[in-house]
């Protein structure tokens, strides 16, 4: 029994031996034929080169696709800069109007503040060149654009000078006259103080906005 037991041994050992030769002499016929022992070599290290860069290939192409995937995912989940700005950009509530700035000199103001109160009191229906400036009405049509001299008697009243030239407070009669740097006649009111500075700007900016019936 143990004589058997060890040709069964030693024959499994022979067939693998016999195995191994049969797939080293495959591996040599597959190679170039021709080659020395170091051409071997050589071969095997360039396919093993070769496997490596394929490797590497793969690997690469895997990551980029991976990276392409993670970008495009980024540009559809976050918002364009200009949709940020936008979005972050505080918006006023309570944001105040312009404030208007103060209101023009108008003739209601010039009436009370200077015509009916220094100068009524000598022009009325019936007194001095027929200037009649009893009342605001009257004062406006017989002042603004009226030549001097269309009624009654007086120095000025040549017909060559206006009343109230209107945007030109300087060629208007009135306000030389109220500023005492007229050329003819005298200054206003007649034997009353001069006006004050005050009164001669609201006249003077009044006809220069336009003397406006206002």
């Amino acid at each position: 029994m143990r004589s058997l037991t060890t040709l069964s041994l030693a024959s499994a050992l022979m067939a693998g031996l016999a195995l191994s030769a049969a797939c080293s002499a495959d591996a040599v016929a597959a190679r170039p034929s021709g080659l020395a022992g170091s051409d071997v070599a050589a071969v095997d290290e360039d396919e093993d080169v070769d496997d490596a860069l394929d490797a590497g290939r793969r690997d690469a192409s895997k990551k980029k696709d991976a990276t392409g995937d993670v970008a495009q995912e980024e540009e559809e989940e976050e918002p364009s800069d200009a949709s940020a700005v936008a979005d972050a950009t505080p918006v006023a509530t309570d944001a105040k109007a312009p404030e208007a700035g103060p209101a023009g000199p108008t003739f209601s103001d010039v009436y009370a503040k200077v015509i009916g109160v220094s100068c009524v009191g000598c022009h009325g229906p019936t007194h001095v060149t027929g200037l009649d400036m009893k009342t605001k009405s009257a004062a406006y049509s017989h002042l603004v654009g009226v030549k001097a001299g269309t009624g009654g008697a007086g120095s000025c009243n040549d017909g060559l000078r206006t009343r109230v030239v209107p945007g030109d407070a300087n060629a208007s009669l009135l306000y030389r006259k109220l500023a005492h740097t007229n050329d003819c006649g005298s200054g206003m009111p007649l034997g009353g103080a001069k006006l004050s500075k005050t009164k001669l700007t609201l006249v003077q900016a009044w006809i220069n906005a336009g003397a406006l019936n206002n």
